[in-house]
Formats: structure tokens, sequence, C-alpha cells
């Protein structure tokens, strides 16, 4: 069997299974959050130790379970963020000075940042979803499918505008295979399907001008996401984060657009909050 064939069972079975879970919210939507993020920065420290280096896993992944849990609409853990982050950050620097290994600064800031890299940033769908709870009446779950088949699009718009009309490339040092044209199709595929998904989920349907940023935004700062997981790769020498998804490779593979446009859009929404302009 073929690796796109191999990509598309996958997906198709996939994709129904993480948009049911983002429509019903609540726990399962956390366990998703939870699960994703932690193997992710399992993912993330492997590649940091091929590099040499000797991050703390375990105070990573139980530091992120914890935050998403606190910024979740759920509220199973009391805690601010704030706390959690600087018990997290203390707690990596005093237990490095303890552990006599080597490259002390790329452990603590190896452990740091896949914190930072990877819970912390998909803490922003939560955050997403307790504004349009507060301001909106509604958890925003459509929206928070939106923005992941939006990226998903992007994605797949992408790879075949650059497998059919690629001449130009973007970054071969890189992500030798990803061209100009790819991008391009990327970004235009993302827009339409990102405004008509809108059009047809929503009753009311979201600002069109809203809408739009929020396509271009996926349409950008999504691939972006993508070259600079293909950076890692590309330094720590590895050709997939895992082989936890067959024909995808691995989680990190799959969610790292995900990363870039949670925060990205989450800066649209406060300042269309603190400008006082309609999104809805």
């Amino acid at each position: 069997m073929s690796n796109m064939m191999v990509r598309i069972i996958v997906g198709l079975i996939g994709i129904p299974f993480l948009v049911w879970i983002m429509l019903h919210g609540g726990y399962g939507f956390l366990f998703f959050t939870v699960s994703i993020a932690a193997l992710a920065q399992w993912e993330f420290y492997k590649a940091a130790r091929h590099k040499g280096y000797q991050p703390m896993e375990w105070m990573g992944i139980i530091a992120g379970a914890i935050y998403l849990a606190s910024v979740s609409t759920v509220g199973l853990v009391p805690f601010s963020a704030e706390f959690i982050i600087g018990t997290m950050v203390l707690l990596t620097c005093m237990a490095e000075v303890f552990r006599q290994r080597s490259t002390a600064l790329a452990n603590v800031m190896t452990t740091i940042g896949g914190f930072v890299y990877i819970p912390f940033m998909i803490g922003f769908f939560h955050l997403m979803q307790h504004y349009f709870l507060e301001h909106y009446h509604t958890g925003g779950r459509l929206f928070t499918v939106i923005l992941f088949a939006g990226i998903w699009l992007c994605d797949s718009a992408a790879y075949f505008s650059g497998k059919f009309l690629g001449k130009h490339k973007l970054l071969e040092r890189v992500s030798p295979k990803k061209t100009w044209e790819g991008a391009i199709g990327g970004f235009i595929f993302c827009i339409a399907g990102v405004y008509g998904l809108s059009q047809w989920l929503l009753t009311p349907a979201l600002s069109p001008i809203f809408i739009v940023l929020t396509g271009a935004i996926i349409g950008t700062i999504g691939q972006i996401g993508d070259l600079f997981e293909s950076l890692i790769k590309r330094d720590a020498q590895i050709k997939d984060s895992s082989g936890i998804l067959p024909g995808h490779g691995g989680i990190l593979d799959r969610f790292d657009s995900a990363l870039f446009v949670a925060p990205a859009v989450w800066i649209l929404i406060m300042i269309y909050h603190y400008l006082e302009l309609p999104i809805w």
C-alpha cells in the first residue's frame, strides 16, 4: 500500500473523530489537548536528546497537563496560569542544579521550551473557548473546528499545488520540497475554505473581515509553524518527529501548524476586543 493511501486512510479515520471531540468540548476536548501535548512534548524532547541535550521530560509534560487543565473551560485545576508557569520554571532550574549533568543551559532551555512551544500554545484554543463562552454565550466549538479545518485544507492545498505547479523553492535549507507555488495555493484555498465553512456552519455568520483575516493567519502563520518544526527536525537530523501516525509521521508533524495558529488567532481576537470591533 502506498504512503499516500495510508495517509488518506488515517485521515478518514482520524479527522471525524477529532471533529467529534471538538464539537463535544468539555472533558473530552481537555483530554484531547492534554494527550496531544504530552505526545508532542515527548517527540520534542526526543529530538533534543538526539542533539545530545538532557531535558527533564517529566517536568515539562506534567506541567503542560496541569496548565491545560487550568485554562480549560472544565476548570479542574484551581491554580492560575502564572502560578503554574512560574512554578515550572523555578523547579526546572532548581532540579538542574542537583542533576550533575552536562549541557545545563541547553537542558533547562529545552525543558522550558518544550512547555512553551507545545502546551502553552495549545492552551490558546481553550482561552478562545472561554472568550466566546463569556462574550457570545457559545463555547466556540464550531470555530475551533473551522480553525483545524483551515489548517488541514491549507496543508493539503499546499501539498498538491506544490506537487503539480511547484517550480520555485520556498526555503530549501529548511524544507527542500516546499515551493512558493505550494505556499500560495495553500494560502488561497485556506481563506476560501475558512470563509465558506464559517458561512455554512455558523448562524449568524462571523464578520466577513474577521474570518478573512483568520483564514489569512492560518494560511501564513500556520505554514511558518510547519517550517519551524521542519527546522527543528533538520537541526536534530531526524526525518519525522516519530512514527505514531502511519503515513503522517508524529503528532508534532501533524499539529505543528496549530501550535502557531492558536496564539496568532488569539491575538487577532484580542485586537478586535480592545478596539471594540464586531466578531459576530
